[in-house]
């Protein structure tokens, strides 16, 4: 297994926070954003991230979220 290149970790990271972004609807909302931090990949095939889902009025953080990258490549989330 090859270590990822920060280019591809940042890749990845911004392919995760759009993709949380319109699952949770948040593309339909003022004011919101997703933070993604501590990110770490597995295998090749697996990132583990913190999330954070910024809205108006509060915050929702998810701790250690697994993330298949080939399901989101299969859906065009990552590339």
């Amino acid at each position: 297994m090859t270590k990822p290149t920060k280019q591809k970790i940042a890749e990845i990271k911004d392919k995760i926070a759009d993709f949380e972004y319109v699952k949770n609807g948040m593309h339909r909302l003022n004011g919101t954003s997703v933070d993604v931090r501590n990110i770490r990949v597995r295998k090749e095939d697996k990132a583990i991230v913190d999330i954070i889902l910024i809205f108006e009025d509060r915050q929702e953080k998810y701790n250690e979220v697994e993330y298949d990258l080939k399901l989101l490549e299969a859906r065009e989330w990552v590339k």
